[in-house]
């Protein structure tokens, strides 16, 4: 049985835009089995699908607008200010200021982030509940809890505090006082869980 401050972070997390594109949408789903198709693995209490941007080396110099199609090559050409057709384009060019001369390049991934939440320290302290299988992992609890248990939280886990004296309806409800770090958990892990959240989403009835 969820508690009520438990069911106020998840309608508070539905909300939260801290880690996606506004443009693109959110693709959030509760209680998500780490294992799909089975609880047996345990459940993870939120789960967001995201796109977001990294970038790759290239070597300076490198002209980047070589690495786009034909149709944004010639939409953009008119801004490079040392050649005027496409098949003139270099591999590389001294032309520092152009906008399309840099050491990298951009590239969308796809991110899985996890959520668990924590109401209480006995919460905090169980053996349950901390299922960080994602790309990015974050404890959300309220900030009373947090500034008790800060000194705990793994180095590389992120922790979002609820805000729950604040009154306002215009006032964040969550804020991120810790950052998760980034880890790589492989293709075909990072495919079962996006394929268990957005199960998870069309039984909740948000697809």
């Amino acid at each position: 049985m969820k508690t009520e401050l438990t069911l106020q972070i998840e309608e508070a997390l539905k909300n939260y835009e801290a880690n996606c594109n506004k443009a693109r949408g959110r693709n959030l789903a509760f209680e998500v089995p780490v294992v799909c198709g089975t609880s047996h693995g345990g459940l993870i209490d939120a789960v967001e699908v995201t796109e977001y941007t990294c970038y790759c080396d290239l070597p300076v110099g490198a002209c980047a607008m070589r690495e786009h199609n034909r149709e944004v090559q010639s939409f953009y050409i008119k801004a490079c200010s040392e050649y005027d057709r496409i098949e003139d384009l270099p591999e590389y060019c001294n032309h520092k200021i152009c906008i399309w001369n840099r050491s990298k390049k951009e590239k969308q991934e796809v991110k899985v982030i996890c959520y668990e939440i924590k109401v209480s320290m006995a919460d905090f302290k169980s053996k349950n509940g901390h299922n960080f299988v994602g790309n990015e992992n974050y404890y959300v609890m309220p900030l009373e809890l947090y500034t008790k248990v800060k000194d705990q939280v793994p180095a590389d886990i992120g922790v979002i505090a609820y805000m729950s004296r604040n009154k306002s309806e215009f006032a964040p409800k969550l804020r991120r006082k810790k950052d998760a770090e980034y880890k790589d958990i492989g293709d075909e892990a990072q495919k079962w869980l996006i394929l268990s959240t957005f199960k998870r989403m069309r039984r909740e009835g948000n697809l």
